[in-house]
C-alpha cells in the first residue's frame, strides 16, 4: 500500500501559481465579472490589482448572495500572464466554461459557475 499524497498548503499553492504564471502584478486590470444568472444577476465586479475574493462572506470583493457559494469560495489574482481563477477549496468547486478547475487562467468572455452563480469574465485588454 502506498501512502497517500501529501495535502498542499496554501502557500505551496501560491508558489505554483507562480511559477506558471510569473509574478504578480500590481497594475489595476480593466477586467470585470459580470453576474449572468442567480440571485445576483446583473451585478457588476471590477477586478482589484493584486487579488478579489469571491464569496457570500463578509469581507469579499465580489459579494454573491447565492447560498451555494462557499464562504470563501475564490480568488482572482493577476499574474504577468493575466487574470487567474484559484477555487479555495469550496464545497461546490468552481466551474471555468463547464470544467472543474482548481485553478485556470482567464480569458475574455470566460463563464465561471460558482455554486448556481454563472458570472461573466470580460477583459477588453483580451479582446
Amino acid at each position: 500500500m502506498t501512502d497517500p499524497e501529501p495535502k498542499t498548503t496554501m502557500a505551496s499553492r501560491q508558489e505554483l501559481l507562480l511559477k506558471i504564471y510569473g509574478k504578480q502584478t500590481g497594475m489595476i486590470p480593466k477586467a470585470t465579472l459580470v453576474v449572468e444568472s442567480g440571485p445576483d444577476k446583473g451585478v457588476r465586479f471590477q477586478v482589484a490589482a493584486w487579488e478579489s475574493t469571491i464569496g457570500w462572506g463578509e469581507g469579499n470583493n465580489f459579494p454573491l448572495t447565492d447560498k451555494t457559494v462557499s464562504t470563501d469560495h475564490a480568488v482572482i489574482r493577476c499574474y504577468e500572464k493575466g487574470c487567474v481563477i484559484v477555487d479555495q477549496d469550496s464545497k461546490n468547486g468552481t466551474r471555468v466554461n463547464g470544467k472543474e478547475i482548481f485553478h485556470k487562467l482567464l480569458k475574455d468572455k470566460d463563464q465561471i459557475t460558482i455554486g448556481s452563480t454563472l458570472l461573466r469574465f470580460r477583459d477588453p485588454k483580451h479582446r
